[in-house]
């Protein structure tokens, strides 16, 4: 296999997924699982819009010198995550309140109905906590503030990240996802004149 038919069976694969049925998880498909018998396992979720976590810190030092005087340096940090839009999870747990979907193995999204005759899953805790647009998450021990992004847009990450109050994510789902799937990429690092 080339370089070029790997490349365009990657491009495939994922048009696949992104143009694949995906729809809202809600109340009516909850019972369905649930009635059924079937096995959260077995479903895919995704999520229907980006998600940043953006932790910064500052850091000051001063040294003093009787000649010079005082001598101040700073210096920032800026970490951001982004779980991008239809991002696959799998089910963590159902619960009276709503479903844990695990997307990497220290992210757990809780998405519940917030009113009953709602037909969709919100967003609702980030790792067991409530969180809201810009409200902050421990992550790895950090502290995260949370945006909700919108659709792809200009920025290096591909995403326009805003603080505009946009709702908060829905859970969407995919049934019967094959286990094994197979998916090769090849990174190339280029070449330096010597």
């Amino acid at each position: 296999m080339t370089l070029r038919q790997s490349t365009i069976g990657l491009c495939l694969g994922l048009l696949t997924l992104a143009c694949s049925d995906l729809a809202t998880f809600s109340h009516i498909t909850r019972e369905q699982l649930l009635t059924a018998g079937d096995d959260p396992a077995r479903v895919q979720y995704y999520i229907d819009r980006p998600i940043f976590f953006e932790h910064t810190s500052e850091q000051t030092e001063a040294a003093v010198d009787k000649r010079a005087g005082v001598d101040e340096r700073r210096e920032s940090y800026k970490h951001e995550i982004v779980v991008p839009e239809k991002t696959p999870g799998v089910a963590a747990g159902f619960s009276e309140r709503g479903i844990d979907v695990r997307f990497a193995d220290n992210l757990t999204l809780t998405f519940t109905a917030i009113r009953a005759s709602s037909q969709e899953y919100l967003l609702r805790d980030i790792n067991g906590k409530s969180v809201k647009q810009g409200g902050a998450v421990e992550i790895d021990g950090k502290s995260y503030r949370v945006y909700f992004g919108r659709k792809p847009g200009a920025g290096s990450t591909g995403y326009k990240r805003t603080t505009v109050r946009t709702g908060p994510p829905k859970l969407l789902y995919k049934v019967d996802v094959e286990k094994s799937k197979t998916q090769e990429r090849t990174e190339i690092k280029g070449e330096k004149l010597r």
